[in-house]
Parts: C-alpha cells; structure tokens; sequence
C-alpha cells in the first residue's frame, strides 16, 4: 500500500486478545457490580445506595462505549443483535413509564429492545427522571431496576460468549479472516471492518450524539434526544468513544494497532484526535444546558469530528488500500 506497510493477521490478533476480548470481560464484571449495587439500592434505600447504585450504572458504560468501533458480528447480526438490546436510545419513555405503572408483572422474556438495556435502567435509576427514594411506586421501580441489570449481565455475559473461542467463538470469524471465516473473505475486509468504524463512530457522534440533541434537525434543540441524558454522563459517552477509537488505533506498551502500519498518517491522526478530544471535553454536563448555553462549544466539536472522519475515511482507508464501506447504523 502506498501509505504503509499492508495489515496483516498480528493486527486482528492484537486488536481481538487487547482491546476487544478485555472490553467485553470488564464489560461482564461492571454489569455484575452495577446488579449488586441494585440490589442494596432496593434492600437499603437511603441517599448512599442511591450513589452507589448510579455510580456503578456510570462505570459499566466505560468499558461499553470503549468498543463501539465493535458494532459488527454478535453485536449488529441475527439471532443474537445484543447492541440494541443493550444499548437502545433514547429512551421511551412512554413505554418505561406504561411498565412501571402497571400492575401486571414483569416478564423479562417479553421486554422489548426500547424496554430494557442500559438506557431504560438509566431512566429508573436517576432522579433527573425521578425522584428514585421517594416515589409512591418504589417497589414495582425496584422489581424492574434489578430484572433490568440482571439482563444486562446475561447481554453482556454473551458479548464475551459470543467471541471466546470455547462458545461462540467468533473471535475465529475474525482472526481467520482469509483462511476459514464465512464473515471476512480476506485480512483486508476484517482490518477495514474496523477502521471503517473508526470513522463511523466519529459521524454518529456528529449526527446523533451532538446534532440531534442540538436541534440539527428540528431547528430547535430537544436534549432528551441525547445519550444517557438522566445520568448527565453524555459528554464522558463520546470520550469513551474516542479512548476507544485511540486504543484500537495506536500501539501500546505491548500490542500492536493500526499505527504499526500506517506511519505516515500516525502524526495527524494523532492531531485530529487530540482536537476532537479536547473540543468534546470543553463542553460541560449537563447537556440539556450546554445545547443553549455552549453552542460554539457544540459546533466546534461536531467540525473536530467531521474532521477526524474524513481523515479516517478518506485518507487513511484510501492510503492503506483499505475497502470503504457504508455506514448502517440503524439509531441504536
């Protein structure tokens, strides 16, 4: 290629053994730790189980929004489709409030996307929605909080199962990529997969993360449209987008990223990064206010993004001889 050495199969061992395989396992073990700290919440309802409980809903997003560069095999296709099961937003609220208002029981097996995850558990869990500790309905927002987390540790039990070579083992779809995968017919197409989505995870910022809630659409900001609203933990999502696009992107102490094979693009991607890392985090939380008060702020980081895909899209996909691909992502 004439802007690096090729990619080869170190790549997509590097990225499965560091980056993707770790994410789900501290993914599997924060859903853990946020079920328990529901279920304190609810056994002990005072302003310190309060804290802990969203304070363990903020740590499992980490290592979630880290690995959206992943939005591909176990987390997009069928029969499994976890992301939108895990992370379906915004939230309806409609549809929560039809749950919690009911006095029908809650039966996890028909929940539908809208209805659990991480969005609707944030919703409950959050006094910027409700008043958690003093709502008459305490024992039915109870009952759906902990069925909620634990469906978030058996979504994300089988992220990791889908990918471990004893179960799902689609780790072999991807590090195989050439050899014996029916997903990727060559190294290429799997080293693309990735980077593609480095690029596409920068545009969903632009369009959906920022630009809806901002009102680039309707003329108008509607902030409830924007990721983890109630949590006020919008800003630290796209952060951990980017941590994540960084980490697949650059070498670390001891494992390899793309930058092994892309040296004369390393400089300004690390440039146009940096921007769009610092542009995001000048905006402040909560976002309902920063899409009135920081507007430039805004704009600023959604230019820093558009910039950091294009580079990414254009110059290094084209430089590597990479094979570019549409963006299909559907909201989720």
């Amino acid at each position: 290629a004439c802007g690096g050495s090729e990619p080869d199969r170190e790549l997509l061992v590097s990225w499965t053994e560091n980056q993707i395989l770790p994410r789900y396992a501290d993914l599997v073990t924060r859903t853990e730790a946020l079920h328990t700290a529901a279920q304190f919440l609810c056994a002990t309802r005072d302003a310190s189980t309060l804290q802990a409980a969203q304070d363990a809903w903020r740590a499992a997003r980490k290592p979630w929004k880290e690995a959206e560069v992943v939005r591909f095999g176990p987390y997009k296709e069928f029969p499994l489709r976890l992301g939108p099961k895990m992370d379906f937003w915004p939230a309806r609220i409609p549809q929560l409030d039809e749950i919690l208002t009911s006095s029908d029981a809650i039966d996890a097996n028909t929940l539908g996307a809208s209805q659990e995850g991480f969005p609707a558990s944030e919703y409950i869990l959050f006094p910027l929605a409700v008043e958690f500790l003093d709502d008459p309905g305490i024992d039915r927002r109870c009952d759906y909080l902990t069925l909620l987390t634990n469906k978030l540790i058996a979504r994300a039990v089988a992220m990791q199962e889908a990918w471990l070579p004893e179960s799902g083992n689609y780790q072999s779809e991807f590090v195989d990529a050439g050899i014996s995968s029916e997903a990727f017919e060559t190294v290429n197409l799997a080293v693309s997969e990735i980077v593609n989505r480095m690029a596409f995870t920068a545009e969903n910022a632009v369009r959906d993360k920022l630009g809806k809630p901002f009102g680039v659409e309707t003329g108008s900001p509607p902030p409830e449209r924007a990721e983890s609203p109630y949590a006020e933990r919008t800003i630290e999502d796209l952060q951990d987008n980017l941590r994540g696009i960084e980490a697949f992107y650059f070498d670390g102490p001891d494992y390899v990223g793309l930058e092994t094979y892309a040296g004369p693009y390393n400089e300004e991607m690390r440039s146009r990064l940096d921007a769009a890392q610092a542009a995001v985090s000048s905006i402040n939380e909560p976002f309902a206010d920063a899409v009135f008060d920081q507007q430039q702020e805004i704009e600023a980081a959604m230019d820093r993004l558009t910039e950091l895909q294009a580079w990414v899209q254009v110059d290094i996909i084209e430089g590597l001889e990479l094979t570019p691909k549409f963006n299909d992502t559907d909201g989720d």
